[in-house]
């Protein structure tokens, strides 16, 4: 379109008989007598007309301007039937709808203003484009994103502590498709509701639905199918009538750990909603009796033997029992062609200290998180981030349980080198604990925008040595005590997947 017809406006009669119907639109639109005083952009309704002022749209007509003002219903009729650009169509929306009907678009036009989710939960006041929205929940809240596999169907793990009341607000994505999850946990009633939402375009929700896949490898149990809700919804409050529910009454009995693993798996409308849990949903699921990971359990076997051709986890030799069969041997098939050529030994079942070397504790796996709560509560956290008062020259030791891993978080005083070491191990073989890295933060006890920051590779605590001695922080007494106030300092230690980091 030509631009110099911006500025000429109004239509005279001359010119109606040659230009074209959209031309005559956009005069209409940049028209200064059809703009709001105040944003100096396009009436959108509803609007106000203000005594010696002038009009004022529906975005800038607060409390104050409604107060003094009255609805111009006459210019709206007027305009009812015009078809108008998007008030988002500079940030590329391209729809064009009745003037009437822009209050029901602008709502849930995707290129509007989002508002952070956590904002109904820690006041987060952040407002961007949808494209900024993973970009602000991976730099301020990284563990409140998590992201999925799968393009048609898509598959997302999440782990729940079951034993107290709780509300869970997570940031899915995969590809180029956001959701947000609730999940709220509430033990007086014995349930777990799951609510989901889309943050893309209303008309593609029709095409979605998900359902929830939890429990054990001797049982996996799924919801029914549930219809996804737009973020338009979405809201602090819970409507019952639209969650997914698990009752824990019945799903505490399979589980032995604190933590509940589920699987929201989200499917298009062409997908067939019976079929079986695939062979990488095994990957998320764990042996009923020691815990173990079916993939880990399943790809441990070193050589053919009788075993092989049950269904038993090759760990602890417990019967994955319902589970499909099938599923597991072809699955135990494959992995193991693949790892014989390695020769990984056989794992035998062991048993694990307490991190808090003066605890005489020791179990299995999946009771360690259930003793840190039940005896060191103190020092544990289930959020990727942690922030603690160390004091100076006095060793410590920190948990903390997240990404479906546990990190040990440790301070040592070194006095013979003059400095503090800081080291994060994660409670599994190097091959994955490489795959994290974390930041530990020294904050300044009397200037809260003075930090000092360190970033390391996450240790492996099965595995001793010497080379991991590089993959410590160590910070020296003379910074320390320019951040420490009466001999302590506070510090924040954050571990994040190097995935995370790379996006």
């Amino acid at each position: 379109m030509d631009l110099s017809v911006v500025n000429k406006v109004p239509v005279t009669l001359e010119e109606l008989s040659h230009i074209t119907g959209g031309e005559l639109i956009y005069r209409i639109f940049v028209s200064p007598n059809l703009v709001c005083k105040k944003c100096s952009k396009f009436l959108y309704p509803p609007i106000t007309l203000v005594a010696g002022v002038g009009n004022f749209c529906g975005f800038c007509s607060d409390a104050q301007i409604l107060a003094v003002g009255i609805r111009n219903s006459a210019l709206e009729t007027v305009l009812k039937i015009l078809p108008i650009p998007c008030r988002n169509s500079s940030r590329g929306c391209p729809s064009v709808v009745e003037f009437s009907k822009t209050e029901d678009h602008l709502p849930i036009c995707i290129f509007r203003d989002y508002c952070c989710p956590l904002k109904l939960y820690n006041k987060c006041q952040w407002e961007g484009g949808l494209s900024e929205l993973l970009s602000h929940s991976l730099e301020k809240h990284a563990d409140f994103a998590i992201r999925g596999k799968g393009t048609y169907v898509k598959k997302f793990t999440l782990a729940v502590n079951i034993t107290y009341n709780n509300d869970i607000v997570k940031l899915l994505y995969a590809g180029n498709d956001t959701f947000i999850l609730r999940v709220k946990c509430d033990t007086e009633a014995s349930t777990l509701q799951f609510m989901l939402y889309y943050t893309g375009r209303a008309e593609e929700l029709s095409n979605l639905s998900y359902n929830i896949y939890y429990g054990m490898c001797n049982q996996v149990y799924s919801t029914p199918i549930r219809a996804i809700l737009h973020d338009t919804e979405f809201t602090k409050d819970v409507d019952e009538r639209q969650t997914l529910t698990i009752d824990l009454t019945f799903t505490k009995q399979l589980v032995n750990n604190i933590l509940l693993t589920s699987i929201v798996r989200i499917v298009s409308q062409t997908t067939d909603h019976n079929e079986q849990p695939s062979d990488d949903s095994l990957e998320h699921i764990s042996c009923f009796i020691c815990n173990i990971p079916v993939a880990e359990g399943l790809s441990e076997q070193s050589a053919p033997n009788p075993c092989a051709l049950e269904s038993l986890c090759s760990t602890c030799k417990g019967d994955f029992n319902t589970t499909s069969k099938y599923k597991i041997r072809k699955y135990r098939k494959t992995k193991r062609s693949r790892l014989l050529r390695r020769r990984i030994p056989t794992r035998r079942l062991k048993l694990y200290t307490c991190i808090m070397h003066r605890c005489p504790w020791k179990g299995v796996y999946s009771s360690i998180i259930a003793h840190l709560q039940n005896k060191h509560k103190r020092i544990i956290s289930f959020k990727n981030c942690m922030d603690t008062t160390i004091k100076m020259h006095v060793d410590s030791v920190r948990c903390i349980v997240a990404y479906g891993q546990i990190f040990c978080v440790s301070y040592s005083d070194l006095e013979e080198v003059q400095c503090m070491q800081c080291a994060v191990q994660v409670l599994a073989p190097r091959n994955i604990a490489k795959n994290y890295k974390y930041k530990i933060t020294v904050l300044d006890s009397r200037n809260e925008h003075r930090t000092y920051v360190r970033n390391e590779i996450c240790q492996s605590m099965l595995c001793n040595n010497d080379d991991d001695l590089l993959s410590c922080v160590y910070i020296p007494y003379e910074i320390l005590d320019q951040y420490s106030l009466n001999g302590k300092f506070p510090t924040q230690c954050r571990v994040m997947r190097l995935t995370d980091c790379v996006m």
